[in-house]
């Protein structure tokens, strides 16, 4: 993958993750927030992605969150977040 390639995979992953984030049904507190936001500052992906997922689980997030971190996951090739994410899904659901 040349750099251009990677620039518009982690722009797209960024969509996904913003996203996800806009959806939670709680406030995130000025620390989570200041730490996601970091994350993105040093284009640590992988990192936010897992801040988010925590906070999806303590703010009863909806479905549209987990499709969105699904996508996110996907687009880094990180199985085990796709996996992880897909079951809460399910759980959700059920």
């Amino acid at each position: 993958m040349d750099r251009r390639e990677l620039e518009r995979s982690w722009a797209m992953t960024r969509r996904h993750l913003d996203s996800a984030f806009r959806l939670l049904a709680g406030r995130p507190s000025p620390t989570e927030l200041e730490q996601y936001n970091e994350y993105l500052d040093h284009n640590e992906l992988e990192l936010a992605f897992t801040e988010l997922e925590a906070l999806g689980d303590v703010n009863r997030a909806p479905d549209s969150f987990w499709d969105e971190l699904i996508a996110a996951a996907e687009n880094m090739g990180v199985n085990e977040h796709t996996e992880r994410c897909r079951k809460r899904l399910s759980d959700h659901r059920d």
